[in-house]
């Protein structure tokens, strides 16, 4: 007997090998999440795993009768996806646009590789496909998202910013950038916060704060802008922080309030003034209403004392003089405390610009047009002089503005070579002229106040209305 005896236990082991690894790459190629196919040059499908169909929507006896330009929702994708394969034998995360078997388009991500035979000419493709449609439209809507907030945020008229823990800007929005004033957000990026602080005393304290309860809510600072100038905010800020409680950043809103303070300031300085008016005035009705009509009253009871007294007692006479003539004297003092309160405005201007100002006031409460003009060479007037002329253009314009219903005042101050004139005419509804005396007779501190100054300094006063014609009220009194 003649025998040939090989040894194939390596070809086995081989074989063995390899059906294990074709095993194992046919388990990966059928429980894969992501679509996996095997096609030829021309587009024929040879093979796709359970992912693939379920999402394409076919059957594997559909897919296997199919050809890949059917799936193309875009031709252009097919051309550009072989020219790169052709050029460089793969592609990664190529994105294309397909179609589903019911038409409906998936973007999709895909990776593949050229297939060869055993003399190294081109076969096919292999490779994977991962749908993306979701994901991409996420991505859109975040990116219409953050362009609809980049949108709030460089238009917002309130200052928004965010600083590292460091307190170093990190982003700041236009309104915040101009409120400190610099000319753009990465000029001011470069810049220490801390040194638009006006005081490092306050920041220390409020970072504090804010590091102890995360927030600060309408918080009043002052900020130095890059000129130097401070500039008043009211403040909204918060700390972020990490799942571990470590301070990431804080960011906050900053909102202009200097013109507000001064607003706000300028109110109360103008009630103080107000105030101290209205004690004056308070004053002056009290001396007039009883100092006043007292030693009035004490001259009358005198003058008729003497009238009943016998005409021997001289030394009753000469008693009653002297107290008549003590009691002219006093009456005299306060009638000069009455009409020589000196008012705060000539206090601190001159007396155009205090006239002026009264002519403003009409415009800025009621809204309607008002002058003032100056005639005549200016000199300077006595304290007394400047005190009625003011008080009688104060009394003039609130009566305007609580009955006239006047939408026009004009002020004229006029130097007379040896007298000053103050006219003050409105386009009111004006009043019948008993109606005036019955009223200031009744009031005793309306025009017959103004009479009564105009009076005492030697002066008139006239007033000419009429119903429906409006009211002039014209003041005339010595220079000297």
């Amino acid at each position: 007997m003649f025998a040939l005896v090989r040894d194939v236990t390596e070809r086995k082991l081989a074989d063995e090998a390899l059906r294990e690894s074709e095993a194992r790459y046919r388990t990966l190629f059928d429980t894969s999440k992501d679509a996996i196919y095997i096609i030829t040059r021309e587009g024929k499908v040879v093979d796709v795993n359970q992912a693939t169909l379920d999402l394409f929507g076919y059957t594997r006896e559909e897919m296997m009768q199919l050809n890949t330009a059917q799936v193309y929702a875009d031709p252009e994708d097919r051309v550009r996806f072989q020219r790169e394969i052709g050029e460089r034998g793969s592609v990664r995360d190529f994105e294309e646009r397909l179609r589903r078997a019911d038409g409906m388009e998936l973007i999709c991500l895909v990776t593949a590789t050229v297939r060869l035979a055993s003399d190294g000419s081109k076969v096919g493709y292999q490779g994977i496909i991962r749908d993306i449609t979701e994901r991409k439209r996420m991505e859109e809507a975040l990116r219409a998202s953050e362009a609809k907030f980049r949108g709030l945020f460089e238009n917002l008229l309130e200052g928004v910013y965010q600083s590292s823990p460091q307190g170093r800007y990190l982003s700041a929005n236009p309104a915040f950038v101009k409120m400190l004033g610099y000319e753009s957000e990465e000029e001011l990026l470069a810049v220490d916060a801390r040194e638009t602080w006006a005081s490092l005393e306050d920041r220390d304290r409020w970072i504090q704060h804010l590091q102890e309860k995360g927030e600060l809510r309408n918080v009043e600072l002052i900020l130095k802008r890059k000129d130097g100038h401070q500039v008043t905010v009211l403040e909204n800020d918060r700390a972020v922080r990490d799942e571990k409680g470590r301070l990431l950043y804080r960011e906050g809103v900053v909102t202009d309030i200097t013109d507000r303070k001064r607003a706000e300031e300028a109110m109360i300085r103008q009630t103080r003034e107000l105030a101290v008016l209205e004690e004056r005035n308070r004053m002056a009705r009290e001396i007039h209403d009883t100092l006043a009509q007292g030693f009035t009253g004490i001259v009358l009871q005198l003058e008729a004392a003497e009238q009943v007294l016998d005409d021997g007692t001289s030394e009753v006479h000469d008693h009653l003089s002297r107290a008549k003539g003590l009691a002219r004297e006093s009456l005299q003092e306060a009638r000069r405390s009455v009409w020589d309160l000196v008012p705060k405005a000539l206090e601190e201007r001159p007396l155009e610009a205090a006239l002026r100002e009264e002519v403003s006031r009409f415009e800025a409460e009621v809204g309607g047009k008002a002058s003032f003009h100056v005639s005549g060479q200016a000199r300077e007037l006595s304290s007394n002089i400047q005190s009625a002329l003011l008080r009688i253009c104060q009394e003039s314009i609130t009566n305007v503005m609580r009955h006239a219903k006047a939408t026009q005042v004009k002020v004229q101050l006029s130097f007379l070579p040896e007298a000053i004139s103050l006219r003050i005419e409105d386009d009111g509804i004006g009043f019948a002229r008993e109606i005036f005396t019955d009223a200031t007779v009744r009031t005793g501190f309306g025009f017959t106040g103004m009479e009564q100054r105009a009076r005492l300094l030697g002066g008139t006063l006239d007033v000419s209305t009429c119903r429906g014609q409006g009211t002039v009220v014209e003041a005339v009194m010595p220079s000297a």
